[in-house]
């Protein structure tokens, strides 16, 4: 899965399975109950199921840049 660009921030967070993160010639492995906050504007970004023969579930949130804006002016 290719990210799209976009300016605002990911948060990926793996309910079950394994997942690499890859950009450019650089992977990490993220494990179940692990998570992963992205700046997502930076181009190149793929995601791939580690485990070809297993399921791997991740919840994908983002955050808009009005958002992150508003939360942190208010501490």
């Amino acid at each position: 899965m290719i990210f799209p660009v976009a300016e605002q921030a990911c948060l990926l967070y793996v309910l079950n399975g394994e997942f690499q993160y890859g950009l450019k010639d650089e992977n990490l492995n993220i494990a179940t109950d692990y998570s992963l906050f992205l700046n997502c504007i930076i181009l190149g970004k793929h995601i791939y199921n580690s485990r070809q023969n297993e399921n791997c579930q991740i919840v994908i949130v983002t955050f808009y840049p009005d958002i992150l804006k508003k939360n942190m002016t208010g501490y």
